[in-house]
């Protein structure tokens, strides 16, 4: 009996006191997420990246981790200064927790991207704006030229020792909502906008065979070519 007056008042204490680490730890460590988010961010590009908050919780849907991105903007640099490529009101991503820690198969429950603004551009000399990812981001390798594993770039591309990962991104929901979307071309001198769109698609994306649903809605498209609107 004594045994079991015990585990009845362990138990409680223990599950109070791992709620409130997840409720407590987010506020706690807040603004270095914040600042490790932005500065990892602008070294993988050349843009410069810029947001408001982060919100991070392990409560709002346990056993899930919510986080999300408030008032983020990506504005380009040199030929593009001050362009805004993208801005979210807020992007969220809500994912198994226990799946993040194992790190083989991550299981994303949803991502939403709420109140987007994109503007795709392309300069008469071809370079476009999105091009935003440094080349050694691209290729996976550091700026020294070697990878972690010791492997020259020069394998890498030519596909020689290249390393198997086993890292999977199981995705279930991914939802957009009030985005407008805007191209732009100019030695073709053309210009196409898509207002108001909603975009919503549900599903196992890492089964061979899968049902999806999914849903797009756009209130107005617009496209014109050498000032004339077609």
């Amino acid at each position: 009996m004594k045994l079991l007056k015990k585990i009845l008042i362990i138990v409680p204490i223990a599950v109070l006191a791992i709620f409130l680490i997840l409720l407590v730890t987010p506020i706690l460590f807040k603004g270095k997420i914040l600042e490790i988010a932005k500065k990892e961010l602008n070294n993988m590009l050349t843009a410069k990246v810029d947001f408001s908050d982060v919100k991070l919780s392990f409560i709002r849907n346990f056993p899930n981790a919510y986080v999300a991105l408030e008032d983020l903007t990506v504005t380009g640099t040199g030929e593009f200064e001050g362009e805004t490529l993208v801005a979210f009101k807020s992007l969220s991503v809500t994912v198994n927790i226990m799946s993040v820690i194992k790190m083989n198969n991550i299981r994303v429950k949803s991502v939403l991207l709420d109140k987007a603004e994109v503007s795709a551009h392309i300069l008469e000399n071809g370079k476009a704006n999105w091009d935003i990812v440094k080349p050694g981001e691209k290729a996976g390798i550091p700026s020294d030229g070697v990878t972690q594993a010791g492997t020259s770039p020069e394998k890498i591309e030519s596909g020689k020792d290249k390393p198997a990962s086993a890292l999977k991104i199981a995705l279930k929901k991914f939802e957009i909502r009030n985005a407008n979307i805007s191209f732009s071309d100019d030695s073709n001198k053309i210009i196409a906008a898509a207002n108001d769109l909603n975009f919503f698609l549900r599903g196992d994306m890492t089964a061979d065979n899968a049902d999806l649903g999914m849903k797009l809605d756009i209130a107005a498209v617009n496209f014109w070519m050498g000032g004339i609107r077609l």
